[in-house]
């Protein structure tokens, strides 16, 4: 499988939850698409543009179990929960719901709102390790009252790797008439999905992550009556929503138009045997650390899928830079890519198992990262 990525000779990425990685034949497919641009631009935007999009969009909507008139097109994640909060219009005192869990740079979002219009964050303690995910249910549906303004929940916590019980936070949400905000940047491709189903208001997914999509493709999912715009306006205002999203000035859109190439790789895998292997393997890579390392697991297996965080051993200072420190030495010394997570004062290694990884990497991993490595690296860098 490694063969459909091009890695550079002698690399082993073990980091595939971070930005992803494409696939050949899809930036294959990109480069198509840049290729016809640059060969008559104006025929490309005025003709071509449309019909593109649609399509992207359409596939799309369909993998994810959704109408097409509920998806539209974002460059990533980030960009789909700002769209979302500049569009509420928010008032001085009220409440937003997330947890301890929150992606760190959305949190910068978040802190914008409680400064430009006085909004009050409350971020719901999650323990972590965490011994049931049914805590995670109970904390966050004990704090939704109808004067909540808005729940920002994750589906696949970054930090952590945790899959949040969705159905239950969003039924509790809906009982109390809280609209719901998902940060599924790590779901669309790693487990199955079904945003129909799932019932949340608005909800926002990278294509660039485990989807194998290029960088720069992301959706908004929408089932709200609310007239949501995209962050920048442009010719398609006042003409609808979707008109606004699709073009918002000159870019290049190839990253959206590649992502019907990106689902039929993975449809080639095929894609369910692909999840549950890289489940089994991320699995088998935590046992492995967790009994060199000795440390324990931290979350139910239930409560998982293709990515797991491990306790790092060994007194790590600052961890925000020990974590770029070891990071950069382990890349050059022994061309291995792989992420130690800041997480909750605490310096972590956060598992990620690709299609492209095997249990080998992650053996060769735990020699060079042994305890007394560890060690020795932690005293170098602090």
């Amino acid at each position: 499988m490694r063969e459909n990525w091009s890695f550079e000779e002698g690399l082993t990425y073990l980091n595939h939850g971070a930005y992803g990685a494409t696939p050949n034949v899809v930036i294959q497919e990109q480069n198509r698409f840049r290729a016809e641009l640059e060969n008559n631009p104006t025929a490309f935007f005025g003709l071509q543009y449309p019909k593109y999009y649609q399509s992207a969009r359409d596939k799309l909507a369909e993998f994810l179990n959704a109408n097409q008139s509920e998806i539209f097109l974002t460059e990533n994640a980030t960009a789909g929960v700002n769209t979302v909060l500049r569009g509420i219009d928010f008032e001085h005192g009220d409440r937003i719901v997330t947890t301890s869990y929150a992606y760190g740079p959305l949190r910068g979002a978040l802190s914008y709102l409680r400064d430009r219009y006085g909004v009050e964050v409350e971020y719901v303690d999650i323990p972590f390790p965490l011994s049931d995910e049914a805590e995670i249910a109970e904390r966050v549906s004990s704090a939704l009252t109808p004067s909540v303004k808005l729940l920002f929940i994750d589906h696949v916590a970054s930090a952590t790797g945790v899959i949040f019980p969705l159905q239950s936070i969003i039924a509790a949400a809906n009982e109390n008439g809280v609209p719901t905000l998902v940060d599924g940047a790590h779901a669309p491709g790693m487990i199955p999905l079904n945003l129909r189903e799932l019932g949340a208001t608005w909800y926002v997914g990278n294509c660039h992550k485990w989807m194998c999509a290029p960088k720069g493709a992301a959706f908004l999912y929408s089932q709200s009556e609310h007239e949501l715009s995209p962050l920048s306006l442009s010719r398609g205002y006042g003409s609808g929503r979707q008109a606004e999203f699709e073009w918002i000035g000159t870019r290049d859109a190839s990253a959206w138009f590649s992502i019907p190439a990106a689902l039929r790789f993975l449809e080639g895998l095929p894609l369910a045997e692909a999840q549950q292997r890289n489940i089994r393997l991320a699995d088998d890579a935590a046992k492995l650390f967790s009994e060199r390392w000795g440390v324990p697991r931290t979350a139910p297996r239930s409560a998982l899928a293709a990515m797991e965080t491990l306790p790092l051993p060994g007194e790590w200072g600052d961890v925000q830079e020990s974590s770029r420190k070891l990071m950069r030495w382990l890349y050059e010394e022994h061309k291995f890519i792989a992420q130690f997570y800041p997480f909750d004062d605490r310096l972590w290694f956060r598992i990620s198992a690709q299609v492209y990884n095997k249990i080998d990497d992650f053996q060769r991993l735990s020699e060079i990262l042994s305890v007394e490595e560890l060690k020795r690296i932690s005293q170098q860098i602090i």
